[in-house]
């Protein structure tokens, strides 16, 4: 009787475990989901709105979904003053934060539709410019195909135009077989590489009309006009509050809106409890006797971070952190708001801000402080 090696049965094990676990299905992606924090609001159409009006300018604002990585909300914003006012929405931001009270987690700019649509422009360019340059490469080489060609024929009338042995025949069939498949493939290929460039610029006026239709546009609104349109904003898994910001006019308009990630699980059931949310610490319960503002230089080795602010409010206000150059320049608003009493911590991140001096504002009520660092990398 034949006996079967050992190695078989083990290799045959290693193949069924390798295909199993292969096929073993990929945990779905989890849903977002936000809801105002005031109890003051409306729905229409399965949205819940909120609204803020401040110095004659409204804002309603409601959570539509999570898609292509971002927060998207649909958005009013209408003029009732008396002067026109700028709506820019690469200065609208969100501030994450784990609790009410507690340190953010970041601050984060929403998605600016003037450079996207830019984006779509510079690929748009370089695919015409790729598909030229295909063109030319091709054409090179039909050109290339006209000189064998010619070069051909003038052998056959120096040779008087026939073949001399049986050879020389069959030499020449197969090239003229070999030429006739090159200038077909050739051919093909010109006709994909048309297709593919029409796709690809079809697919991108596609993307430039829907980022010049959908979003908030960069708009001056004159007395008694409104628009509307959606806004994005970066994620934050590990958030469970946000706080938006839109400044408009001369008026600051601020959102609070709570986060549920559903489908933490591989069969997305709901979680008891978010799964980066951590106990509260002692640091947390934190609660400062005085105003006070520190600001460190940034030590978690990213390039990208400035520095680190850390901000003390005794009692519940509105707090308002800003960045100024040494010519007193305006750069950034870090903080903007309403805060309850408790210790805030925010890191300051830019990959475009040049080595200088830079001035660090902190006001809340009749307070005010400012701390200057020295950037350096």
């Amino acid at each position: 009787m034949m006996r079967v090696p050992l190695l078989f049965p083990v290799l045959l094990w290693c193949l069924l475990l390798l295909v199993f676990t292969g096929c073993e299905s990929l945990p779905p992606e989890p849903v977002y989901q936000l809801s105002p924090v005031s109890a003051d609001t409306k729905w229409l159409n399965g949205q819940q709105l909120v609204q803020n009006i401040d110095d004659s300018v409204e804002i309603v604002m409601a959570f539509d979904r999570y898609a292509d990585g971002n927060l998207i909300f649909d958005m009013q914003i209408a003029n009732y003053s008396s002067k026109p006012v700028l709506v820019a929405p690469e200065t609208f931001y969100r501030v994450a934060a784990r609790q009410l009270g507690r340190d953010t987690l970041g601050t984060a700019y929403a998605i600016n539709p003037e450079s996207q649509i830019l984006a779509v422009d510079l690929q748009m360019s370089a695919e015409k410019s790729r598909y030229t340059e295909k063109q030319n490469s091709q054409a090179f080489g039909a050109t290339l195909d006209l000189i064998g060609m010619f070069g051909s024929l003038v052998g056959d009338i120096v040779s008087g135009g026939k073949p001399k042995t049986e050879e020389e025949k069959e030499r020449r069939r197969l090239q003229d077989e070999t030429d006739a498949n090159r200038r077909a493939l050739r051919k093909q290929q010109e006709q994909l590489d048309r297709i593919e460039h029409q796709n690809q610029i079809a697919s991108l006026s596609d993307a430039r009309v829907v980022l010049e239709r959908l979003p908030v546009r960069k708009t001056t609104l004159n007395s008694g006009m409104s628009l509307s349109g959606k806004v994005a904003f970066p994620p934050s898994r590990r958030a469970t509050l946000f706080t938006f910001v839109f400044p408009v006019g001369f008026s600051i308009h601020e959102f609070r809106f709570r986060q549920s990630v559903i489908g933490a699980n591989r069969w997305n059931q709901p979680d008891e409890a978010p799964e980066d949310e951590s106990p509260a610490s002692a640091a947390d319960l934190f609660i400062p006797k005085a105003f006070d503002l520190t600001v460190e230089p940034a030590s978690d080795g990213k390039r990208e971070t400035v520095a680190v602010i850390t901000f003390d409010m005794p009692r519940s206000g509105v707090a308002s952190v800003e960045v100024y150059d040494e010519s007193g320049h305006s750069i950034g608003i870090l903080v903007a708001g309403e805060r309850d009493a408790g210790r805030y911590r925010v890191r300051y991140q830019s990959l475009s801000l040049a080595n200088g001096t830079y001035l660090f504002r902190f006001q809340s009520g009749g307070f005010s402080t400012t701390e200057k660092l020295v950037l350096s990398r």
